[in-house]
């Protein structure tokens, strides 16, 4: 009888304690696809291209672009942000200049980041592949349904290896007189990966392209 009761209490404590646990697994919603530590940056190497239609001419630029993290506030809807400053050097061998200031928040549904004063969201909570939303609610531009399509998938970008990436799918709209290409990718607790843009407009008949290419690829991160 000892025996038998003996049984029944480890098998019953075995399942409580199973049961506890799965309750306690706390679920991912992506969240560290966009992190906001303070003292955070990383280091990129950028592409521009720029088609000039009427002097046909074809202008390539290349620069490092730093984002730092560089504090914490409080936005007038009472929600706390973060203080991001752009830096811009054409090398390693040149002084850091800053350019610009963008601002981030991250809410329980969504990434926002404010890029030269224009707002938009960069991700939605929680991830899951195939997942859609207005990436230009907040701003005066027109709709764009951004779109996961890849999720924890691993990538080397410039020699640096990440376990967990994902992309997000902006917009893509080609035909045979325009490309609209825009996307981006994210790694879990780096953040912003990897940027393209591709707009550009073409007039077969006169042979001329206008518009421009940016691309945008992490060379080193770290922390203050």
């Amino acid at each position: 009888m000892k025996k038998n009761l003996l049984i029944l209490i480890l098998f019953f404590t075995f399942f409580s304690c199973k049961k506890d646990k799965s309750v306690s697994e706390p679920i991912d919603l992506g969240y560290g696809y966009f992190p906001l530590k303070t003292g955070s940056w990383i280091v990129y190497d950028a592409d521009s291209i720029i088609y000039d239609e009427f002097k046909k001419s074809v202008d390539t630029i290349r620069f490092e672009l730093k984002e730092l993290i560089e504090s914490n506030f409080t936005d007038t809807a009472g929600r706390p942000s973060q203080r991001i400053e752009i830096y811009k050097r054409k090398n390693n061998s040149e002084k850091w200049i800053l350019t610009d200031v963008w601002f981030a928040t991250r809410t329980a549904t969504r990434a926002e980041k404010v890029e030269e004063n224009v707002r938009f969201v960069k991700l939605n909570f929680p991830v899951k592949g195939g997942k859609k939303w207005n990436g230009n609610a907040f701003n005066n531009m027109e709709d764009w349904q951004y779109e996961y399509t890849e999720i924890d998938k691993s990538e080397e970008i410039n020699k640096l290896n990440f376990d967990s990436t994902l992309t997000v799918r902006q917009i893509d709209d080609v035909n045979f007189i325009s490309q609209k290409t825009y996307k981006e990718k994210y790694a879990k607790n780096v953040g912003l990966l990897y940027r393209q843009a591709i707009d550009v407009a073409l007039d077969p008949a006169k042979n001329r392209t206008s518009g421009f290419q940016y691309t945008q690829k992490i060379k080193e991160f770290g922390k203050k």
